[in-house]
């Protein structure tokens, strides 16, 4: 009775990821890109902000670094055929490619930043500043721009300390609920067992919530890439437990031992894909 229960159970969750891993697959353009949100300090009162991006292959002529007459025509057609080092205007297909100075002096670029990127900063008498080369480490990366020094910093240490709470919450729960599921399957608590289950546990669960912990913002990415590996977790750990956990008589049940397995990852995946929307809100 309990193998059909949790083979029902198992059914249930992989339909539900199906549908929406691949479902949502058609419209992965849908979901949420690398984003920057910039910060400009130390500038002048009035002035347009963009990124740009590298196009190691080109080979062309720099633009002067001065703008005359600065208005929002000139400096979007100034951009559109700007050249620095071989670096260019970065033009998104959606959303603002250039930002008109702001009292809060904060800037959202949202639809697939480049990364590494540079700042290009132009002042109302024209100047045209270019900050360092910078290569962003998260995917919505919240940045600072200095435009006295040209450099960028980005900052990190809240979200690091959120991902490494995230990432031992899931792991904690993770272990709850597997062994909830093997009490549920008759499996004694015995020294072997316990060891062969936070063996593989430890391998699977901890590498797997710190990719998702740094894929937060992955949007229908992410969902796609979670039930990929849901799907190789599922594998290494059914051959896993196959050959491993012992029953009450001490021997190995192999057919016990695979519906187990695929009960618990069923039980699991089916919280690890809460615990997607909770990455996303919070991390």
């Amino acid at each position: 009775m309990k193998d059909k229960v949790f083979r029902v159970l198992f059914i249930a969750v992989t339909v539900f990821y199906l549908l929406i891993a691949f479902g949502s697959s058609v419209k992965a353009d849908m979901g949420p890109k690398p984003s920057i949100k910039l910060t400009v300090v130390n500038a002048s009162d009035d002035y347009y902000v963009a990124l740009l991006d590298c196009y190691p292959n080109e080979d062309r002529t720099n633009s002067e670094l001065k703008l005359d007459n600065v208005t929002d025509e000139s400096v979007n057609a100034y951009l559109e055929e700007f050249v620095y080092d071989r670096w260019h205007f970065f033009q998104s297909p959606v959303g603002n490619n250039v930002f008109h100075s702001t009292e809060e002096g904060v800037y959202d670029f949202t639809y697939s930043v480049p990364n590494p990127f540079r700042v290009v900063l132009i002042s109302a008498d024209g100047t045209v500043k270019v900050s360092e080369e910078f290569t962003k480490e998260e995917y919505n990366a919240v940045c600072t721009y200095d435009a006295a020094s040209g450099k960028i910093t980005e900052y990190r240490t809240n979200r690091i300390a959120r991902r490494v709470i995230y990432t031992a919450i899931c792991y904690i729960l993770t272990i709850l609920i597997e062994l909830g599921v093997l009490a549920a399957f008759g499996y004694p608590f015995n020294k072997f067992n316990i060891i062969c289950f936070f063996m593989i546990n430890t391998i699977t669960n901890i590498p797997y919530n710190i990719v998702i912990a740094n894929m937060s913002k992955g949007g229908i990415a992410l969902i796609v890439f979670s039930f990929l590996m849901e799907c190789l977790i599922f594998v290494v750990e059914a051959l896993f437990y196959l050959f491993t956990i012992k029953y009450k008589d001490g021997t190995v049940h192999h057919k016990r031992n695979l519906f187990y397995s695929i009960a618990a990852n069923a039980a699991s995946a089916a919280f690890g894909f809460v615990g997607l929307f909770i990455a996303a809100m919070f991390i």
